[in-house]
């Protein structure tokens, strides 16, 4: 039966001794005599003998501890006694710690045996004691509570000698430090608008645009002409951010000023971004965009009549633009009269009169800055100053007649020619030669050619030019077209064409095509919608249908839609 006598304190300084014998050979005395090397949990004995504990009083000694002794079963005698005897004597020593440890645990040294070996250093199994502090503290620390052992190899395992000794605050935790700041991608502020005036005045292009699930128009009674601009503009990005951004960011009132820029924006909420069958939508009548139409005095009457396609797109732009131009001149007026009531500038003229200074220009709009461009028409005279004079476009007319045209970029090239002007009359009254030449000032985002088919003939009047006019997928601005000269090139890129089918001017047909975000090319006749391929939409060959060759092809392009690379 294990004792459960008490040991008596030991000075600090003594450390407990076990021989020569190694840590795994008392380990193994223990596993042989049935001696587990972890210490019971509740239960120390197996016959069931509750440990009765004894608690004394601790001693304010700096330099003694209360060493209790733990009980323990007796090893077998398989192994010499004396072997066992001091395993188990150096295996059930545990320490009560009566104070907070200030001082870190006193490096070992080997101690003598009688006979004058020296053995290597064993740890103490006492708690380190702490040095007696030179000022008493006036509220000394709660004791922690020592951590128990687990194994009974734990009591003679030596110590790590590379471990640096514990610090006098043992009961602190060292904080760890926080993880490095992960770096947030940078997210664009949202803008926010008061209403339509504010978007139009930070309008800026954008080109960024979903991939819509294409829709045909329904025609009703002669609207091919507006369909095949619509089809277009519904695919143009900068237009569809525009009127998108618009939609979603002003209420719509019954009392609006701008009932044809609402009604485009019901068009464009009509289209939703391509499902993943890849199916066609269903077509649609845009009926409100002809109910707002007919407001306009020059369409009273709308239906029933063959119009051209490249005037209604000139009409619709300029309608957008009059309404923008008419809503940022109403915001103008109210923010003037608020300055005039909080303090109002005056301008001092002659004997002190003052008149009040307004300026205000309603040039720009969002059209404007998306398809709105300018040419420079330069007069020249001999003694005179050059005549300058700078003109807008929404679409640039280009002329096909003159056989050197036989492309595209021929027209350009045949448009910015000098033109000799005879008997031209001078500022001085005098008849002289004058020169004039037309350069491209300004090129917009998206640039629309309108290739001038229809001319006026003497003898049966208005006529259809049936001229094949060569144009690719890709359009080049050379410098010298240009009235700023520069070294680089302006790209474009064609996204857009219109078809006139018939040889009369006065009746036909209109078809277009269009390319998707994805690449994809669409031929759209009204409700028909047939994937075509690129080599089919542009013309490459530059030559003269025959009468043969119109009766199998009757189309001619007609309006080109470009985008600026």
């Amino acid at each position: 039966m294990p004792s459960e006598k008490l040991l008596q304190p030991i000075d600090s300084a003594t450390a407990l001794c076990f021989g020569d014998i190694s840590r795994d050979e008392i380990n193994h005395v223990l596993v042989e005599a049935g001696i587990s090397l972890f210490p019971p949990g509740k239960t120390p004995f197996a016959t069931g003998i509750k440990v009765r504990r004894r608690r004394r009083k601790a001693k304010r000694k700096g330099d003694e501890d209360n060493l209790v002794s733990r009980p323990m079963a007796p090893a077998s005698s398989s192994k010499p006694s004396s072997v066992a005897a001091n395993a188990n004597a150096s295996s059930v020593a545990t320490l009560v710690s009566p104070a907070v440890t200030t001082s870190p645990t006193p490096p070992l040294s080997p101690i003598e045996k009688p006979n004058g070996n020296t053995t290597a250093a064993v740890p103490a199994v006492v708690a380190p004691v702490s040095a007696p502090a030179p000022a008493p503290s006036p509220a000394p620390a709660p004791a922690p509570t020592p951590a128990p052992i687990k194994s009974w190899a734990a009591l003679v395992k030596s110590p790590d000698k590379t471990k640096p000794p514990s610090t006098p605050m043992a009961t602190a935790q060292t904080p760890k430090p926080a993880p490095p700041a992960v770096a947030r991608p940078a997210v664009a502020p949202t803008k926010k608008f008061t209403g339509i005036a504010d978007i139009i005045n930070q309008y800026e292009p954008s080109y960024a645009m979903p991939l819509l699930q294409p829709r045909g128009l329904i025609n009703t009674v002669n609207t091919c002409f507006m369909n095949v601009i619509l089809q277009p503009l519904s695919h143009c990005p900068p237009f569809y951010s525009l009127v998108h951004n618009i939609g979603q960011h002003v209420v719509h009132s019954f009392k609006s000023q701008t009932p044809l820029l609402d009604s485009l924006i019901e068009f464009i909420n009509e289209y939703r971004p391509q499902p993943t069958d890849d199916e066609y939508g269903e077509p649609f009548v845009p009926e409100y965009v002809y109910d707002a139409l007919r407001g306009q005095k020059r369409f009273d009457s709308l239906r029933g009549r063959q119009e051209d396609a490249e005037e209604f797109l000139c009409f619709l732009l300029d309608g957008l633009h009059e309404e923008m131009v008419a809503v940022l001149k109403q915001q103008a007026e109210k923010r003037e009269e608020e300055e005039r009531k909080n303090s109002q500038w005056m301008e001092v003229g002659p004997k002190n009169k003052t008149t009040s200074i307004r300026t205000s220009t309603f040039e720009d709009s969002p059209i404007k800055k998306i398809f709105g461009g300018t040419t420079r028409s330069v007069l020249r005279c001999a003694g005179a100053k050059d005549s300058v004079i700078v003109e807008p476009y929404q679409s640039l007319p280009l002329d096909i007649q003159p056989d050197s045209v036989m492309s595209i970029e021929d027209a350009i090239h045949n448009m910015i020619q000098p033109e000799i002007m005879h008997d031209y009359m001078s500022p001085k009254g005098v008849r002289v030669d004058a020169t004039k030449q037309v350069y491209l000032e300004h090129l917009p985002p998206i640039l629309i050619l309108h290739m001038k088919r229809f001319v006026f003939d003497n003898v049966g009047g208005v006529q259809k030019l049936r001229k094949q006019v060569a144009y690719g997928t890709r359009l080049t601005i050379q410098p010298e077209w240009t009235s700023v000269r520069s070294a680089s090139t302006v790209q474009y890129q064609l996204f857009g064409v219109v078809y006139h089918h018939g040889s009369s001017a006065g009746g036909g047909h209109y078809t277009c095509d269009i390319k998707r975000q994805t690449g994809e090319w669409l031929h759209i006749d009204d409700t028909t919608i047939v994937p075509v391929d690129a080599k089919d939409v542009v013309t490459e060959q530059q030559h003269t249908p025959s009468s043969a060759t119109d009766a199998a092809q009757d189309r001619s392009p007609y309006v080109l839609f470009f985008m600026k690379v």
